[in-house]
């Protein structure tokens, strides 16, 4: 889960006249299931043979760095190694799913769930119309993010103040809660596969024919239950939400385990906090990414923000709970300070363009006039439409600068806890870098395929993909 931004993740505004893993080859600017897009592996792979490997892989893994970072000393292939020896003497099914139905596990996850889904409903906030979709629909949304996000902090020290629960309760049942997320997440995506297929929400829906790909990919891009938007759940208050509370979670666990907490351990998760409060504050133009734009409601997107975000993106800090480490103040200083610039210019790029595009293009971009290119494009339903390629400011160092500073706050967080002994607190660096760069190749294609030549004129303008100056 990258955040994105951006309905290209670049710097681009529609006119009112006018989306854990590798993606999946269609939709790409169209409300079928039949177009092509591109990314770092070929169309044959990213069809079928992706999606499957995928499927079939990331469950297990999701549930070998949970049990590596609680019941083992955090070595992966140690793990991995355990649960294939588990597999043989006891079987795939009872070896991958011995911690799925833990009675404590699945009462956090749906008191979790159903305090997140009520604060949806209940907490105040500006109603505002999403961007216009392929098929011409408008997704109608509440800004009411960042609110549910400090109720969330405050409901959880609340909880741990009068000892309802331990801080650390979610590190103690980490292996149980992803297992039971797994379960849960697959069968939820099964549902909404057949939701999409025979009760869609809007004409942003259909099948392309293959089945393992349109469990993956989803079978409707906004589907909606009972009133409640199916991605803004999952992905925003349950999986960056969630990342968050894990990490204070994490903190409190070695906190309660050792009576003090490491620098490393307060700057991981110090940090993530930060960040993620930064992106609930920003949720608005979360909405115009390619996750909510362009990625269906599957398995690539719901599994993921369902059980590969709480695995994955908080490993590096689940990993500190039994591995704490106290840096030189100067050194400590020095991180904190990287990242919460990192933090702060991820959030100043998206900033400038989200001002872009709430003043149709007429602000200023670092003291002078901002400078753009309209293009033109046309929906399924035949009607035409215009963007602005702003390639000013942030946007013009490059197509997506956002990401850069993204990674660079994701090193900051992540790496501190690197250890040259152990795989797992370098996998969700390694892993948002593969991310990031596919979803660059797969923006560029869809942007390319959108606006024909206007997009080949704003790649002259702006010549650099992710690094400026470099690439």
């Amino acid at each position: 889960r990258a955040t994105g931004s951006g309905d290209s993740d670049s710097g681009e505004q529609g006119s009112s006249s006018r989306p854990r893993s590798l993606a999946p080859p269609r939709a790409m600017w169209s409300g079928e299931n039949n177009t092509k897009s591109a990314g770092l592996l070929p169309e044959a792979l990213r069809a079928t043979l992706g999606p499957l490997a995928l499927i079939t892989s990331t469950p297990l893994t999701a549930i070998v760095l949970s049990r590596a970072v609680t019941k083992g000393d955090g070595a992966f292939i140690d793990n991995m190694k355990a649960i294939f020896d588990e597999m043989v003497k006891d079987g795939i099914v009872k070896s991958i799913t011995k911690d799925a139905f833990d009675p404590m596990a699945w009462q956090i996850i749906g008191a979790y769930m159903g305090v997140q889904l009520l604060l949806m409903r209940f907490m105040p906030g500006r109603i505002y119309d999403g961007p216009k979709s392929p098929m011409g629909n408008h997704p109608i949304y509440k800004d009411n993010c960042f609110l549910c996000y400090v109720v969330s902090f405050l409901l959880f020290f609340l909880g741990v103040h009068f000892e309802i629960f331990e801080g650390g309760i979610a590190f103690t049942y980490f292996p149980q809660l992803i297992a039971s997320l797994n379960i849960f997440a697959l069968v939820f995506c099964g549902l909404l596969y057949l939701k999409g297929a025979f009760f869609p929400s809007s004409t942003d829906s259909g099948l392309s024919g293959n089945p393992v790909f349109d469990y993956y990919w989803g079978t409707e891009l906004y589907p909606r239950i009972l009133g409640w938007d199916v991605k803004v759940f999952t992905n925003c208050r349950f999986g960056m939400t969630g990342w968050a509370l894990l990490c204070t979670s994490f903190a409190c666990a070695q906190y309660e385990k050792n009576g003090a907490l490491s620098n490393s351990m307060l700057i991981s998760a110090l940090l993530q906090v930060i960040y993620l409060a930064k992106f609930h504050i920003w949720e608005r133009g979360y909405m115009f990414t390619i996750d909510i734009m362009h990625d269906r409601a599957g398995y690539y997107i719901c599994w993921g923000c369902l059980v590969w975000v709480p695995s994955l993106y908080t490993i590096h800090t689940a990993f500190l709970v039994n591995h704490d480490y106290n840096f030189k103040p100067i050194l400590a200083a020095i991180q904190l300070l990287f990242g919460i610039a990192s933090i702060y210019l991820n959030y100043d790029v998206d900033r400038q363009r989200q001002a872009f595009r709430d003043y149709n293009g007429k602000v200023k971009v670092w003291g002078k006039d901002a400078e753009y290119l309209t293009a033109s494009y046309t929906t399924s339903d035949g009607k035409k439409h215009t963007s602005m390629l702003l390639y000013t400011g942030w946007w013009g160092q490059a197509r997506k600068i956002n990401y850069f500073f993204e990674l660079c706050a994701a090193f900051s967080w992540s790496m501190v806890p690197a250890h040259p002994g152990y795989f797992i607190p370098y996998f969700y660096f390694v892993f948002l870098f593969v991310l990031l760069l596919d979803r660059a190749w797969r923006d560029d294609a869809r942007c390319r395929a959108k606006y024909g030549a206007k997009w080949d004129e704003y790649c002259e303008k702006v010549p650099y993909m992710l690094i400026p100056g470099i690439y």
